[in-house]
């Protein structure tokens, strides 16, 4: 929350008129936009500082479900808007209690939306996500600097190159976010920044749509803080974040929230499931909550909170997929070789073997269609013209019994 706001709510509690019941007094009414956060203060008299004191709901206090004490309202919607109460006990009987009621109203979307602080040591870098509504996804994104929206310096944009010096921005329209990078961050560095979306009622300019949020940069240790908020990995493998705090919030309860999803918040000392991986968190006590999530999914990609306390620091798990690659071996090499080449030789030679075989056929059937033509020709030729074989051996005997007779 503005400083400067919750000051001009303290101011204003502080003032005669203002709703109270008692000697206690705050705001009569108060508007936030949906998904906001609100500090409102409950100012009491002195002789209540040792009292108990409370913050509850309802139309009256009677049924409602150090000199000053606050009450702090995160992710606010539609369902919050009515009447609250700050409550100081002094006896048994709620009705006697001093109490000054307040009635809050939840107004529209807020459109442009980041954490609003985050503490960064000297020398290091730092991205941070600037998330949009879906209708901004195709308007330019800047990042600017500056207490006063109006007065801010615009230190790049996206339709600019996307690195000037030591800042550099990124546009993510699918996940509706641009991130923001910050390297070599120093002391001067300290001050108010904006995630700015330009809007057609932008021609004047510091009408465009943004939020604020506060950055310092530390010469020792920040109250949480990473070595690196840009994580990735594999498909299956698994991904390691150390988000590193203060003795200041030793005692706080360290948390893992996938951004958008509250309701994916996980407390260390225990494990669970964010989206489709499976995540440890521990903490050692001793200034470190490890976050351990492991078979890391494609879906498992986005944005992510490191939270202890009221301490948040922005994490990015990018997932790839995952290459396979086939190994290959000489010997295997060398054995399909050998097998193609013996399937080869073996269809080769079954080749020739029919070849051969068919050559065989075809020789012995010419040969013996040669022998019956030759045979055939042979008797008809002895038919026509030569003598036969019976009547000249008869004529022969003939021959010779006469011969012998005239002796």
């Amino acid at each position: 929350m503005d400083p400067l706001l919750f000051l001009l709510l303290f101011i204003t509690a502080a003032q005669p008129g203002v709703q109270s019941v008692g000697s206690v007094r705050t705001l009569s009414r108060i508007s936030v936009q949906r998904g906001g956060s609100v500090i409102v203060p409950c100012v009491y008299d002195q002789k209540y500082k040792d009292k108990g004191k409370y913050w509850c709901r309802g139309d009256h206090q009677s049924n409602c479900t150090v000199m000053i004490f606050t009450v702090t309202l995160r992710n606010l919607q539609g369902g919050d808007t009515a009447t609250y109460w700050c409550g100081v006990v002094t006896s048994e009987d709620r009705e006697s209690h001093a109490c000054a009621s307040v009635c809050l109203k939840i107004t529209g979307v807020q459109s442009v939306w980041t954490l609003s602080r985050i503490s960064v040591q000297r020398g290091r870098s730092v991205t941070i996500p600037c998330f949009y509504d879906q209708k901004y996804k195709d308007n330019v994104k800047y990042w600017c600097k500056g207490y006063l929206w109006a007065h801010c310096e615009i230190l790049i944009r996206t339709d600019s190159p996307p690195r000037k010096g030591d800042v550099s921005i990124t546009d993510d329209p699918i996940q509706q976010v641009f991130a923001v990078t910050l390297r070599n961050l120093q002391e001067g560095d300290t001050d108010t920044y904006w995630c700015g979306v330009k809007t057609p009622a932008g021609v004047i300019w510091f009408l465009d749509a943004g939020i604020h949020l506060n950055l310092a940069v530390t010469e020792g240790s920040a109250g949480l803080s990473l070595l690196n908020n840009m994580m990735g990995g594999e498909e299956g493998d698994g991904v390691s974040v150390r988000c590193r705090y203060g003795d200041s919030l030793r005692d706080s309860v360290k948390r893992w929230c996938r951004s958008g999803d509250w309701s994916s918040c996980l407390t260390a000392g225990g494990t669970g499931t964010s989206q489709h991986a499976s995540v440890l968190i521990t903490d050692d006590r001793r200034g470190e909550m490890s976050v351990t999530v492991r078979e890391l999914q494609r879906e498992d990609a986005g944005w992510y909170w490191c939270a202890a306390g009221e301490e948040m620091f922005p994490v990015h798990i990018a997932v790839t997929q995952r290459i396979t690659t086939q190994s290959i071996t000489v010997p295997n090499i060398i054995s399909n070789l050998t097998s193609k080449i013996t399937e080869g030789s073996k269809s080769r030679w079954g080749l020739l073997d029919t070849l051969l075989t068919s050559a065989v056929v075809v020789v012995y059937l010419t040969c013996t269609v040669m022998a019956a033509l030759k045979t055939w020709a042979y008797c008809k030729q002895r038919r026509s013209g030569a003598p036969q074989c019976d009547g000249g051996r008869m004529r022969r005997e003939d021959k010779c019994i006469d011969s012998v007779t005239e002796m």
